[in-house]
């Protein structure tokens, strides 16, 4: 059960990672969305929070020790290893460099790589619930629902995303998912019960959702958060993250994916600065986008292999920068 269960968390993230690749790929080579950012990228972000709250539970007593110092192990050390290599080029690609010490503030301030940033904020946040309900059962789902106002409340606020440090505004929004991915957890025994032809409901909701998203204009936008309906769009991601799992569960291992899957972090850190440099190189030699997507298809390849590759030498000669020595 443990492989099994393994395998398909995996899946789910390197599919996950790969809408994200095909994003940024499309963003940067062909200077624009071919593929509406509202159709899969949120779904794709909000999974991740969703399966990083699926992990959070067990059957052993949690500890905020334990938890904190994996949460520093593997996500803010690695974040300030990053970004200190990645930051000033990324600055001086986008012309946004000031000077080193500016660019070394945001990196203190959690500025840099937003998801890595809200992710890591959401779990603070998140453990400190979960070690306060195990006296008050209240405190987590409360604590939840607070967070889910807090930051419906805030959305807009121009006072708050000029001080948005680590990107608190979409971690106390990717908190409901990692509370989603929690309980998920803890009834999957329930859920996994549920026949396959069930799923055909959540299947033709979510086309509706997407349908009602895309006719009316809702946006859908984090990184920092901007969402228009957060009905539709909480209710648009449980269904994405349901179909996704269920179908993650029922496929046969894809080495190919569940390998970037669980390496994941690191895809994540290269998934903006590879495909800008590879979208460069290809425009310099003559391989512009003309309206043909199988350029991009050639440009997403090209972007995969050139991650995949630095991923697997990161984790062989520098593991320490992953937050995992045992690799």
């Amino acid at each position: 059960m443990t492989d099994k269960r393994k395998i398909w968390i995996d899946l789910v993230r390197g599919f996950c990672m790969l809408a994200i690749l095909v994003h940024h790929t499309e963003m940067y080579y062909v200077g624009e969305a071919i593929i509406d950012y509202r159709f899969f990228a949120d779904n794709a972000l909000c999974t991740f929070f969703f399966i990083s709250g699926y992990l959070f539970y067990k059957e052993t007593p949690f500890h905020l020790q334990y938890k904190l110092l994996s949460i520093l192990k593997t996500i803010i050390i690695p974040y300030f290893i990053f970004m200190s290599v990645i930051a000033l080029p990324k600055a001086l690609v986008h012309g946004k460099f000031v000077s080193i010490s500016d660019s070394i503030l945001s990196i203190i301030l959690g500025q840099q790589s937003w998801f890595i940033t809200a992710l890591a904020s959401a779990e603070i946040i998140f453990s400190i619930l979960l070690y306060l309900s195990k006296q008050y059962k209240w405190v987590l789902p409360i604590g939840v629902l607070i967070s889910l106002i807090g930051i419906i409340f805030l959305t807009g606020n121009e006072q708050m995303l000029a001080h948005n440090y680590w990107n608190i505004m979409d971690g106390l929004l990717a908190i409901s998912f990692l509370y989603i991915g929690y309980l998920y957890h803890q009834k999957e025994n329930i859920i996994i019960s549920f026949p396959l032809y069930l799923y055909i409901i959540p299947f033709i909701l979510f086309f509706i959702s997407k349908w009602i998203i895309v006719e009316y204009e809702v946006y859908c936008y984090l990184g920092p958060v901007d969402i228009d309906n957060y009905p539709i769009f909480i209710v648009d991601n449980i269904l994405a993250i349901l179909l996704i799992t269920k179908l993650c569960k029922i496929l046969p291992d894809m080495k190919p994916v569940s390998w970037m899957g669980s390496h994941v972090i690191v895809y994540y850190f290269l998934c903006g600065g590879v495909p800008l440099t590879l979208s460069v190189l290809a425009n310099k030699i003559g391989f512009s986008y003309h309206g043909i997507y199988a350029q991009v298809i050639v440009v997403l390849i090209a972007v995969y292999l050139m991650i995949t590759l630095l991923t697997w030498l990161i984790y062989k000669y520098i593991p320490w920068a992953t937050g995992r020595l045992n690799r």
